[in-house]
C-alpha cells in the first residue's frame, strides 16, 4: 500500500472514532482500500482473577456481568492503532432485570432497557478490553473486509445474556442468547462466507445457562387472563439480585438458586420480545457459568444468517466487464441522440423559426403557419417526435 493511502485511510479511522459510534448503516464505518491487509483479533475483558487459571463459579461471574465485553477487533498492517466492533446494550443489569414502573393507569408494569446495537470504537491503552490475551483469527484484504461490513448493520437483536439448556451437559438448547459473545461467532460465520481464512478453529467462550430438566419452554402472552400478575410478580421477587452484583463473593449459586425458585413457585421468565416470554420450570442446578473451547466459523444447523445485505451505495456489487461496456455504450447513444435533437431544435426550430408557407396573393409577405421560435421546450419537442405540421399545411395550400 502507498504512503499516501495509508496516510489518508488513517485520517479517515481517526475521524470515525474520536468518540464511539453507533454503527446503524455501513456510511458510519470507513472505507477500506481494496489492497490494504487487515488483521483480525477476538478480544473481551477479564472476568474473575486474572491471576488464577481456574474457571470462575456462577456466583462471582455473574457478579461482574455489568463488566462482560467481547469483540471483533481490527488492526490495519503497519497502523498502531487497534478498532473493535462490539455488540452492546446501555447496561447488562437492564437487560436482565426490567424495571418496574406505573402506567397511566396505575397499573405495574415492565420497562426493559435490552435493545442491543453494534458499537465501532478505537482501543485506548486504559480501556477495559485484555489485549494482553487477544486472540489472532486471521488476516484479510481491504476488499473483502468492505464486503464483510456491509453485512454488519443488519445485525438486529435484543439483548439476551442467557442460554436455556435441558441440563448442564447441555445436550438440548431451547433457547439461545444473544450477547457480546454471540454477534463475534456470528461474525466468523460470516466472514468465513465472504473468504476470510480463519486461522484458529476455537476459542474459550463464556456462557451464562440456565437449566430446565429437559422441560421445554413454553412461550407465554404476557396480555393472556393470570400471565400478567405472574411475570410481574416474579421479576418482582428477585430484584434483590441487583444489590448483589459487583460484589464478589456476595452471590452464590445456591443463592441465586433459592432465591429464583422461590420468586414464583419454581417458574422463570426470559423476554421473548414483544409482549412473549419464555416461561421456564427451573430444576437443580438450576443456573451455570460455562468457559469453553467453542468452534468458529461454523454455519448454523439450519443454514441461515443473521445477517443480510445492506442496500446502500457502498455495498451496490459491482457490474461485470460485459455490463460496464453495455452501460458505456448506452450512456454515449443517449448522449449522442440528445446532442443531434438539441442542435435540430436549435438550428431547424429556433435559430430560422418552422417552416414559412408560399407568397400570398397580391405580393403579401408568407405568414408562419405555427410559431415555435419563441418556446424552446416546443421546439425541442417537435425535433424528437420529428412533427413537421407547418410542411404539410404548406403544400397542401400550394395545389
Amino acid at each position: 500500500m502507498k504512503f499516501i493511502e495509508l496516510i489518508v485511510l488513517s485520517v479517515l479511522l481517526l475521524n470515525g472514532v474520536l468518540a464511539s459510534i453507533k454503527v446503524s448503516t455501513r456510511e458510519d464505518l470507513p472505507p477500506f482500500w481494496d489492497d490494504v491487509p487487515v488483521n483480525l483479533y477476538y478480544v473481551e475483558a477479564a472476568i474473575g482473577d486474572k491471576a488464577s487459571a481456574s474457571i470462575p463459579g456462577f456466583g462471582e461471574a455473574f457478579s461482574q456481568v455489568g463488566n462482560y465485553h467481547a469483540g471483533l477487533a481490527f488492526q490495519v498492517h503497519k497502523s498502531p492503532d487497534l478498532y473493535v466492533l462490539e455488540f452492546k446494550t446501555q447496561s447488562i443489569i437492564d437487560s436482565v432485570l426490567p424495571h418496574i414502573e406505573l402506567d397511566v393507569d396505575g397499573l405495574k408494569t415492565l420497562s426493559w432497557k435490552n435493545e442491543g446495537f453494534i458499537e465501532f470504537a478505537r482501543v485506548h491503552p486504559t480501556s477495559y478490553w485484555d489485549l494482553e490475551n487477544k486472540v489472532f483469527v486471521g488476516k484479510t484484504s481491504g476488499a473483502t473486509w468492505n464486503k464483510f461490513l456491509c453485512f454488519l448493520p443488519t445485525f438486529k437483536s435484543q439483548y439476551q445474556l442467557f442460554n436455556v439448556y435441558d441440563n448442564p451437559h447441555m445436550g438440548q438448547k431451547y433457547v439461545s442468547s444473544s450477547n457480546a459473545a454471540d454477534f463475534v461467532w456470528e461474525a466468523f460465520s460470516q466472514l468465513k462466507d465472504v473468504g476470510v481464512k480463519l486461522e484458529i478453529d476455537a476459542i474459550p467462550r463464556k456462557q451464562w445457562n440456565l437449566y430446565t430438566d429437559r422441560e421445554a419452554p413454553a412461550l407465554v402472552d404476557m396480555t393472556a387472563p393470570g400471565k400478567r400478575n405472574s411475570i410481574i410478580t416474579y421479576y418482582q421477587n428477585i430484584q434483590d439480585i441487583t444489590k448483589l452484583l459487583g460484589h464478589t463473593g456476595a452471590l452464590s449459586e445456591e443463592g441465586v438458586r433459592d432465591l429464583l425458585i422461590r420468586a414464583d413457585y419454581d417458574r422463570a421468565y426470559i423476554p421473548a420480545g414483544g409482549h412473549h416470554y419464555y416461561e421456564l420450570h427451573l430444576n437443580t442446578p438450576v443456573v451455570g457459568f460455562v468457559e469453553a473451547l467453542a468452534p468458529v466459523g461454523a454455519k448454523r444447523a439450519d443454514g441461515s444468517s443473521v445477517f443480510g445485505l445492506e442496500e446502500v451505495s457502498a455495498c451496490i456489487a459491482p457490474a461485470s466487464d460485459a455490463e460496464f461496456w453495455m452501460w458505456k455504450m448506452a450512456a454515449f447513444l443517449s448522449f449522442f441522440m440528445g446532442t443531434f435533437f438539441l442542435y435540430k431544435a436549435y438550428h431547424v426550430y429556433l435559430k430560422r423559426g418552422p417552416y414559412l408557407g408560399p407568397i400570398g396573393q397580391g405580393g403579401k409577405p408568407p405568414q408562419r403557419l405555427f410559431a415555435t421560435d419563441g418556446d424552446p421546450y416546443v421546439a425541442l419537442t417537435m425535433s424528437m417526435l420529428n412533427n413537421l405540421p407547418d410542411r404539410r399545411r404548406a403544400k397542401a395550400g400550394m395545389r
